[in-house]
């Protein structure tokens, strides 16, 4: 009787196991279809960042360290046009980036996906030190993000427009910390769109790539699967 217990409870544990192997699949499958759906619903993605302390523009501010900190303080100097510009956050050494001039201030791009000419699924030295054309399609960089953020309160503008032209927006306050935490983004809360749901109930966010796997899934590498 003994033995016939240990072989239906040997039995068990393999059926069990194959049914998790089963369910593995299943996610990793569900993941590729949402990848995919994503990829043939969205076909433009911009990122762009700002600072929180607006004012109008004026012809006299000037650049302490000789070049603008950001974007917005190259609006408040009197720049109307967008373009690529050199900027120099403090600590940090001058870098080009692409700013997009409103009529409510100047915005620091730190990706824009549009025509598939660029690879996103990277790795993760790619990621911290960026990728692309600035007048294309690109990733600005985690650190220079995080140089350009560290000083001060700023949002992050999220757009998203379909091959229909149906655009969404939302816009976020946040932070992001430094490499020791992963470049971890916390969200402070939406200011406005409608897309805050996508983000669900995370406010913490560690980056994360398919070679160092920070995400939130215990059981998944989410950057792997999605590609990027």
């Amino acid at each position: 009787l003994q033995s016939l217990m240990d072989a239906q409870n040997l039995r068990i544990e393999e059926l069990l196991q194959k049914i998790k192997q089963q369910q593995y699949k299943l996610d990793k499958q569900n993941l590729q279809i949402k990848s995919l759906q994503s990829k043939v619903s969205s076909h433009r993605a911009l990122n762009l960042l700002r600072k929180r302390d607006s004012g109008p523009p004026s012809q006299g501010v000037s650049f302490p360290a000789g070049l603008p900190e950001d974007c917005h303080q190259l609006f408040l100097a009197g720049q109307q046009s967008s373009g690529v510009f050199q900027v120099q956050p403090a600590g940090s050494e001058p870098f080009k980036v692409y700013c997009d001039m409103t009529a409510e201030g100047g915005w620091t791009v730190i990706q824009r996906r549009t025509d598939g000419s660029v690879d996103f699924d990277q790795l993760w030295d790619a990621y911290k030190n960026g990728f692309g054309d600035l007048h294309g399609d690109f990733w600005l960089g985690l650190e220079k993000i995080h140089h350009l953020v560290q000083e001060g309160r700023y949002n992050l503008l999220i757009e998203l427009e379909d091959w229909e032209g149906n655009s969404q927006v939302v816009q976020f306050a946040f932070s992001l910390g430094g490499e020791s935490t992963a470049y971890t983004l916390t969200l402070l809360g939406p200011l406005s769109g409608e897309l805050e749901n996508a983000i669900g109930d995370f406010r913490q966010l560690p980056f994360s790539t398919r070679d160092r796997d920070h995400d939130l899934k215990a059981d998944t590498n989410c950057a792997k699967h999605l590609s990027g």
